[in-house]
């Protein structure tokens, strides 16, 4: 199989740490409140950089959203700004979109009043599925659905591309579903 990325190269990227996984291609929508993460959104938008602003998501091990930051994961994903709506209170909803996923190689707690990592870039495995495993993750997916329907838990299916016979692609959109 074909990998995409590479694991050897490394960069400085601000961190926002969620109670949530960030997969590649999922759509996040965040309400920013905390004066480090409005300077965090702040030093993003001021960057000269011609791309869209991009941080890391890394999920809580253990510990809050809000003040101290608690134990946090290894992994994480790297999220690309889309949209900033400013508020007259100096807060902002944030829409990003899932890209690349990292492991944190070293962190910089003091560098900034938000966290900084130096990160590196996972390798993705690329490649196609049979027709057979196809079929066979359609129907687990629809046997999950069912058993969390007879459990009461209801929710709406979000876009699932089963179809599409892209391995890492499926990969992610099942990982979004509800557990």
């Amino acid at each position: 199989m074909a990998y995409r990325g590479t694991v050897t190269r490394t960069q400085r990227l601000p961190l926002f740490p969620l109670g949530t996984v960030l997969t590649p291609g999922m759509p996040l929508a965040l309400h920013v409140f905390e004066p480090r993460y409005r300077q965090l959104v702040a030093d993003l938008l001021d960057d000269e950089d011609p791309r869209a602003p991009e941080f890391g998501v890394v999920a809580l091990r253990q510990g809050w959203e809000v003040g101290e930051v608690g134990q946090l994961h290894q992994v994480g994903t790297s999220a690309r700004v889309v949209d900033v709506f400013p508020l007259p209170d100096g807060r902002c909803d944030l829409t990003a979109t899932g890209e690349r996923r990292f492991r944190i190689h070293t962190l910089h707690p003091d560098e900034q009043p938000y966290l900084v990592a130096t990160v590196e870039w996972l390798p993705e495995r690329a490649g196609r599925l049979s027709d057979s495993a196809v079929s066979a993750t359609r129907q687990a997916v629809a046997q999950h659905r069912l058993a969390l329907a007879q459990l009461g838990v209801v929710f709406e299916e979000p876009e699932l591309e089963l179809a599409v016979a892209d391995a890492l692609a499926m990969s992610y959109q099942i990982a979004r579903l509800p557990s």
